[in-house]
């Protein structure tokens, strides 16, 4: 019975070292190049504990980690947002070695909260999609070393702004869908980031109608006999 229940466990083990492998195989480079920079940010990094995590979800914010049993977190405030302001970011403080993923999204912060989230170190991805954060508030995010990711749709964002984000390195994604920026201020900022995905526009390719209807040139059958 012992040695069925050792077979069974070793099998388990098997299944679940092959799923890993298949999970690996499938990842993108952009995600196996994500898990290297959180494996190199959790490093010498304990996990927020239960005192400070109580202190934080009081503020209305969730919390959630990265990988299971892993240091690194993300904090949104989704079931709240419109009562998330510049003071409940703030107070996020105790946890900001180990924010990686901050989500302000359609919130009521201003540039003071970008002040705050600039001193978070391992912060990787800022969604701050329908804000009213300003070109000057990203000056504070423009000495960040590892955000990669960074939204802001919907913002009063203009070529201004575009200039801060430059500095930053690190960006890897950039989404700036319904701001202000002209295409000239965005070709500034690929210059600046090569290495980035700058997305300004969403392009929608043309409905295509069905044949027959307007729009649509359909090839008129030739007669017998007809010269072309």
């Amino acid at each position: 019975m012992h040695r069925t229940s050792r077979f069974t466990a070793a099998l388990a083990a098997s299944a679940l070292m092959a799923a890993a492998l298949i999970s690996t195989a499938k990842a993108s480079p952009k995600d196996r190049e994500q898990d290297k920079l959180y494996q190199a940010l959790s490093e010498g990094l304990q996990p927020p504990s239960d005192d400070v995590l109580k202190q934080i979800k009081l503020t209305g914010a969730q919390v959630s980690p990265l990988q299971a049993g892993g240091p690194l977190v993300r904090v949104d405030f989704l079931t709240g947002v419109s009562k998330c302001h510049d003071r409940h970011v703030a107070a996020l403080a105790p946890l900001k070695e180990n924010i990686a993923q901050l989500d302000l999204a359609r919130t009521s912060v201003t540039d003071e909260a970008l002040k705050t989230a600039a001193t978070f170190p391992r912060l990787t991805q800022l969604d701050l999609r329908k804000t009213r954060i300003t070109d000057q508030g990203l000056e504070a995010l423009s000495a960040s070393k590892h955000l990669d990711s960074i939204n802001l749709l919907g913002t009063e964002i203009s070529d201004a702004g575009l200039d801060s984000l430059g500095q930053i390195k690190s960006l890897r994604t950039v989404y700036l869908v319904e701001t202000r920026v002209t295409d000239a201020g965005v070709a500034k900022l690929k210059k600046a980031l090569p290495q980035a995905e700058v997305v300004s526009k969403i392009k929608m390719p043309p409905p295509k109608p069905p044949d027959g209807e307007p729009g649509v040139k359909t090839r008129r059958p030739e007669a017998v006999g007809e010269r072309r």
